[in-house]
C-alpha cells in the first residue's frame, strides 16, 4: 500500500528522479504499531547527524490527543518530501511483523513476551520503542518483568514475595 501511495505522489509530481542527488536517507518503517520507534529512530538518526525522511509516518496521527471531538491531526511526512524520496542516496527498510499467539501460549502454558503488533490485551505498549537502546533496555524489563511473574506464579504460598 505504501509503495501505490508513494508512486501516484511522485507521478503527480512530474519530476525526474536523480538518485543520489541529494545526500538524504529515506526511512521506510513499515506499519509499526509502536510509535516509540519513530521518535528513537529519529533520536538515533539525529545522533548520526543524518538527513532523513521517515516515509509512511503515522506517529502524530496515533499519539493524538481523544477529545471526544472529530479533529483530523496533521503530521508525519510532509507531502512534499515525498517525490524528493526518488533523490535520495539510499534507502533503509525496517519492517516488523508478528502474529498473535496469546491463546496458543496460555493453553501451552508458555510465558508470553509480548512484542510486536498488533497487540490487543495490554495498554499503551505501542509508546516504547523496541529498537535502539532504549528499545533494548524495554525489551530486558519486559523480559525480566515476564519471568518476575511466572515465578511469582509457581512460588508456593510460604515464599510468596509481597514487596519486590
Amino acid at each position: 500500500m505504501l509503495r501505490s501511495v508513494l508512486e501516484t505522489l511522485y507521478n503527480k509530481s512530474g519530476r525526474t528522479p536523480q538518485p543520489g542527488h541529494e545526500l538524504k536517507l529515506n526511512v521506510l518503517l513499515g506499519f509499526d504499531g509502536y510509535t516509540g520507534n519513530f521518535a528513537e529512530m529519529r533520536r538515533m538518526l539525529g545522533m548520526f547527524g543524518a538527513t532523513y525522511t521517515i516515509l509512511g509516518d503515522h506517529s502524530s496521527n496515533f499519539d493524538s490527543g481523544a477529545t471526544g471531538e472529530y479533529s483530523y491531526y496533521y503530521g508525519g511526512t510532509p507531502l512534499e518530501d515525498v517525490p524528493k524520496a526518488a533523490d535520495a542516496a539510499g534507502t533503509l527498510a525496517i519492517q516488523q511483523h508478528s502474529l498473535r499467539k496469546t491463546f496458543a501460549a496460555k493453553e501451552a502454558k508458555i510465558p508470553l513476551l509480548r512484542v510486536g503488533f498488533p497487540i490487543f490485551d495490554r495498554h499503551h505498549l505501542h509508546r516504547y520503542p523496541i529498537i535502539g537502546y532504549q528499545g533494548a533496555l524495554n525489551l530486558l524489563t519486559q523480559f525480566v518483568n515476564t519471568v518476575l511473574d511466572v515465578m511469582e506464579e509457581q512460588a508456593p504460598d510460604h515464599s510468596f514475595d509481597l514487596v519486590r
